[in-house]
């Protein structure tokens, strides 16, 4: 059984009232992060990456990085790894197809 997830951005690819709080952007912005410590990754903290990547600390953005996070997670384009020793120490980690998209992505912009 497949299941596809259709998504529609043609008419309404940005929010008007903040280009900053769209989770489609934002989850581009954090593959570009990732895409330089490939190896190394990025600790999950919530309000270190906000304030990384959004330039700001309000319960939007959280939902913005929350939304976006669920999206590369969905397309595999994202990775979460749990430490052994601390569940509450997770890293994100980019995959090859996470790559793949941000290079296409980078190509059309």
């Amino acid at each position: 059984m497949s299941t596809y997830m259709l998504v529609d951005r043609t008419s309404d690819w940005f929010f008007d009232e903040d280009a900053d709080l769209d989770p489609y952007l934002c989850s581009m912005q954090l593959l570009k992060a990732l895409s330089t410590r490939r190896v190394q990754g990025i600790k999950y903290n919530r309000v270190q990456i906000v304030n990384t990547l959004l330039k700001r600390r309000s319960q939007e953005a959280l939902d913005t990085l929350d939304s976006a996070i669920v999206i590369l997670v969905s397309r595999n384009l994202l990775n979460i790894i749990e430490s052994p020793n601390n569940s509450l120490d997770s890293v994100l980690h980019v995959t090859e197809n996470g790559i793949e998209a941000l290079s296409r992505f980078l190509e059309d912009v």
